[in-house]
């Protein structure tokens, strides 16, 4: 399930669990395998049981994992028992929708309260005990907002929010017809769902915090992409830019590092890159490897694989791989995706010299550092 899937914790969160903490996360794993295995009403009764057995000895990371568990259980036993004809439920009048974000906001708080494993559970060289419990928490929070996001562009809860949760795709009665009224039609389904679009926004906000600084640079520009994303899609051009400027400063980092050490970029079996589309419209949106995006300047990730290295009688032979700029294609798209959300053309300004190319509406201050920015990503990718 793409929405809330349960998510393990990692082994041993403490070094020596009590007895009974240690009976509870069996409950836990054992209510991960009936809810893959589809046995819903199993694993319900054992996430319920063992969320009782965390709660009285503190076991923060794994009450947290098995509440997310129980959220993915009680939406997947929704979603099965559908009904077509049911009309769209607003949030506070669904049990299942706000039993579920109750159980993801509480699972959030856990792991941000929660205490992180020690280092020598970990190999030398594996990701640190603070970066897997940002890692949960970060994840967490956009579950969250994604369960925001899908029942509010449905309309409430719904078979099609329902369909779109289980699936990892917006509805496809997303956008409506009349999407060139973007504020009528937000307003009607801000209505209609009792999630308002700051709910949504402040929800996925919660991902961008002190916890994204200890995830890996590569996870990084994942969440940063999914953030921007959210808010194109619920229309918040001003937040979104927000998230545009840091994902391509970012991006000029991690394309800078690519270009300092090349032969470690080889040595990974799989390459990121950031790829902009090159349309201009917002007539439909759609998914790319289990993204969400939306037709015209959306941004997400294309994984290529590198080339492979083949063996000889003398020794090892490693490819050259082609130049490419795609990276850097991206990343001028997110300069110039930015400036046209302050209102500055820079299209203007070449097709008429002399002419302005500021607009009538945006924060001077604003567009001036949003200028600064766009001139130093420039000149960072002038040599590429």
């Amino acid at each position: 399930m793409d929405i809330v899937s349960s998510s393990s914790p990692v082994g041993n969160a403490s070094s020596s669990p009590a007895p009974s903490s240690a009976t509870g996360r069996l409950k836990k794993v054992t209510a991960d395998l009936w809810l893959l295995s589809g046995r819903l009403q199993e694993a319900i009764g054992c996430y319920t049981e063992c969320l009782a057995t965390f709660k009285s000895h503190s076991d923060a990371v794994w009450h947290a994992s098995a509440c997310e568990g129980l959220a993915t259980a009680n939406l997947l036993e929704a979603w099965e028992t559908r009904n077509p004809e049911d009309g769209h439920i607003p949030l506070l009048a669904s049990p299942v929708l706000s039993g579920a974000h109750d159980l993801m906001i509480q699972a959030q708080s856990l792991y941000e309260k929660s205490m992180c494993p020690p280092e020598s559970l970990f190999p030398q060289g594996a990701e640190s005990g603070e970066s897997v419990i940002a890692r949960l928490y970060t994840l967490c929070a956009l579950r969250t907002a994604r369960l925001l996001l899908y029942a509010w562009s449905a309309g409430g809860l719904g078979a099609a929010s329902l369909h779109s949760l289980v699936d990892g795709r917006m509805p496809r009665s997303y956008p409506p017809m009349d999407y060139a009224h973007r504020r009528r039609v937000f307003l009607k389904l801000t209505t209609m769902s009792k999630i308002s679009r700051s709910l949504i926004t402040r929800t996925a906000a919660r991902a961008h915090g002190p916890w994204l600084a200890s995830l890996p640079p590569h996870m990084q520009l994942d969440v940063l992409v999914e953030l921007a994303n959210m808010q194109r899609i619920i229309g918040l051009e001003r937040r979104e830019m927000f998230y545009d400027r840091e994902l391509y400063s970012a991006g000029i980092t991690a394309l800078s590092a690519s270009m300092e050490h090349p032969q470690s970029s080889e040595r990974g079996n799989r390459n990121r890159s950031i790829s902009v589309s090159s349309q201009h419209s917002l007539e439909s949106v759609g998914t790319m490897d289990g993204e969400i995006i939306l037709n015209g300047g959306a941004r997400t990730y294309a994984e290529t694989a590198s080339n492979p290295i083949t063996a000889s009688a003398a020794g090892f032979v490693a490819a050259k791989r082609a130049d490419h700029d795609e990276g850097t294609t991206a990343v001028i798209g997110l300069v110039d995706r930015t400036l046209n959300i302050v209102g500055i053309d820079l299209a203007v300004a070449s097709d008429a010299p002399g002419s302005s190319v500021y607009s009538s509406y945006g924060w001077p201050e604003l567009q001036v550092e949003s200028i600064r920015d766009a001139v130093t990503a420039a000149e960072a990718l002038s040599g590429w």
